[in-house]
């Protein structure tokens, strides 16, 4: 096990190394000169070109990209150009708020991806797999903004059951900051229920139909053992990689759902950084951003490998 942990990790090494290269061109591609950016357009080429060398940045690219990639292994990321304060605290500070939405969401949408496409694959032909169907077709169709939109209306607006917008910090109120969350976080896990629904509907049908399933009751069990114990652990294997896979989408949904309702998130962070030409935190946040994607599917590999053993002999 420690050996194949090793081997995906050493697989994952040249992936970070190209997306820190590509984090790090971010500053040259963009356009412009960052020291023109932080001294405003009074300043004169002599004072740009001034702070240009003391940032390094008239050394040769390769230099610069090594000096910055040493530096982030060490967990400096640089400072912020506008936050007063260096670019990883900040990355950590706001990407807590997002990594709340995304596990709430996350677990709403397998609440309601799993249960759903249960029902569904049970039901099958039935008016409940119809629904089913329909509703999740809505995860598709339906993005997280409008649905944030939709929900702020009706449940925060025409009847204020959750607060509309804003974020209370867990130290300050648990209920405030719960209640703050519940909104966001079913935005994007309803949206995400609605793919893992299907993958579940699918993934359970071709169990249902194996033969130890139908020995199974044969034999008198109960449904209810036939489909927890029997069917939905062996459907596992294709709902490990539906779920690296919508663990992903709902940190991208989480960005957007930031936005529509005002919390100070790391998608909130990113937008600022753009508006602002903040070069250092959008570098920091865009490795940040995908290290963590990287190590979620780094996650959902090792748990593949302890669900089905035979793949650490691939």
């Amino acid at each position: 096990m420690i050996i194949y942990i090793g081997k995906r990790i050493v697989a994952l090494l040249p992936i970070w190394l190209i997306l820190s290269l590509l984090s790090f061109s971010l500053l040259h591609l963009a356009g412009g000169s960052p020291a023109a950016v932080i001294l405003g357009v009074q300043a004169t080429p002599a004072e740009i070109a001034q702070l240009n060398a003391q940032m390094g940045l008239d050394l040769p690219l390769p230099v610069q990209y090594l000096k910055w990639l040493g530096n982030v292994v060490h967990g400096d990321f640089g400072q912020s150009f506008f936050l007063n304060s260096g670019v990883a605290p900040a990355l950590v500070t706001h990407f807590s708020v997002t990594l709340t939405i995304v596990l709430l969401g996350f677990v709403i949408a397998l609440l309601i991806g799993v249960g759903a496409g249960t029902i569904s694959a049970v039901r099958r032909g039935g008016v409940v797999d119809a629904m089913v169907t329909i509703v999740s077709s809505l995860g598709f169709a339906v993005p997280e903004f409008m649905l944030g939109l939709l929900l702020i209306l009706f449940l925060a607006v025409s009847h204020p059951i959750f607060p509309v917008q804003g974020y209370v910090a867990w130290q300050v109120s648990p209920a405030s900051w719960l209640a703050h969350l519940v909104l966001p976080s079913f935005t994007i896990g309803f949206i995400q229920a609605g793919p893992l629904a299907r993958i579940t509907r699918t993934s359970l049908l071709r169990v249902l139909a194996a033969d130890y399933v139908r020995t199974a009751r044969a034999k008198g069990c109960p449904p209810l053992v036939v489909i927890f114990r029997h069917a939905l652990s062996s459907a596992l294997l294709p709902l490990l990689t539906g779920i690296g896979l919508i663990f992903t989408a709902l940190l991208g949904g989480a960005f957007v759902t930031e936005v529509v309702f005002n919390l100070p998130g790391l998608g909130e962070l990113m937008l600022n950084s753009a508006l602002h030409r903040d070069f250092p935190t959008l570098q920091g946040g865009v490795l940040f951003i995908g290290t963590m994607i990287l190590l979620v599917n780094l996650a959902i590999d090792i748990l593949y490998s302890l669900v089905d053993p035979r793949v650490r002999l691939g």
